[in-house]
């Protein structure tokens, strides 16, 4: 897997009751302005990357590489276009 280049996880979201932003500590990374459900899917980004990734090695020693690199397995592809969305190629 390639290297990740976003900014590692755990990241929360922090509030003064006003504003929202995700927090890294002791860094806020980034204002968020969205309904409470976006804030949480930004917030759990990084984990649920980490866990396709994850999904995709198990399927790869399960079905074998040139199955799932061959295009041959549809959840694999479906996995492989979400991890290159998250990772912005």
């Amino acid at each position: 897997m390639t290297q990740a280049t976003h900014t590692p996880a755990p990241w929360r979201i922090v509030t003064d009751g006003i504003s929202h932003w995700i927090e890294i500590e002791p860094n806020k990374i980034a204002l968020i302005h969205a309904k409470k459900a976006d804030r949480d899917l930004i917030a759990a980004a990084p984990d649920m990357l980490a866990a396709l990734e994850t999904a995709l090695e198990m399927l790869i020693d399960s079905w074998g590489d040139e199955q799932i690199a061959a295009g041959d397995d549809q959840v694999a592809n479906v996995i492989k276009e979400a991890i290159t969305k998250a990772r912005g190629a």
